[in-house]
């Protein structure tokens, strides 16, 4: 709940287990003896790539809020994007963030971010090492907007930021802007590609119209830009 509260853009957050198949109904026992009675296994949709490896799901055993419950048994490995970027995330070590994806509840543009998690304190050194010590994935759910509001809007009064999925900037790629009313243009002063989950974002920065009143100088516009990028590298 803490992590929540820390950061707004958050949806739901869940535990994702790696289950062999032959262990798959031992695993659902356990669900159902320790906090969920009713709780089944199901896919979002057939599995289509035949290179995958079926004899292992990757079963949600845990979410939270409450109202994410409705994810509670999945098996994300049966979308090959959301399984590619778990097995990204396992076998690097480091949280792996998805492309864009829409809730089927909410309708609402949203990002996956993997985080894996191993028996040993820190991760193998090699990535055979740390498929065999793998243990489960801390899997979180953020809203776009929501997301990239509460990072941005603090700037939104001197810097006009438009953020992208990936390194083009146009309407396909396009995810926040703290003034969507200047979307039209796509000219800015600055372009700057960061990366965040092992995903690169393009930002689009121009000064806002209160920015130019304000501090008409180019010493406050590389303090601005300066904290910004502070902001999202952190």
């Amino acid at each position: 709940a803490q992590f929540m509260d820390r950061y707004p853009g958050i949806h739901g957050v869940s535990v994702v287990w790696p289950v062999e198949k032959r262990h798959l109904p031992e695993f659902v026992r356990r669900q159902r003896a320790d906090h969920a009675p009713d709780f089944t296994t199901w896919t979002s949709e057939p599995m289509v790539d035949k290179s995958t490896d079926s004899s292992v799901f990757y079963i949600v055993g845990f979410s939270e809020p409450e109202s994410a419950n409705e994810y509670l048994g999945l098996d994300i490995g049966s979308n090959p994007m959301r399984r590619k970027v778990a097995e990204r995330a396992r076998d690097s070590g480091s949280p792996a963030l998805s492309s864009q994806i829409q809730l089927s509840a909410e309708h609402r543009p949203a990002f996956l971010l993997f985080l894996p998690f191993y028996r040993t304190v820190q991760p193998p050194a090699t990535v055979d090492e740390r498929r065999r010590e793998f243990l489960l994935w801390i899997n979180a759910v953020f809203i776009s907007d929501e997301f990239f509001g509460q990072l941005l809007d603090s700037y939104s009064d001197e810097i006009d930021v438009t953020v992208f999925d990936g390194e083009k900037a146009d309407m396909e790629t396009y995810l926040y802007s703290t003034h969507p009313e200047t979307n039209e243009s796509m000219s800015f002063e600055l372009v700057n590609v960061f990366s965040h989950g092992q995903r690169n974002f393009l930002l689009g920065i121009r000064k806002a119209p209160g920015f130019i009143s304000a501090h008409n100088s180019s010493w406050s516009w590389i303090v601005a830009l300066g904290s910004l990028v502070a902001l999202l590298m952190g």
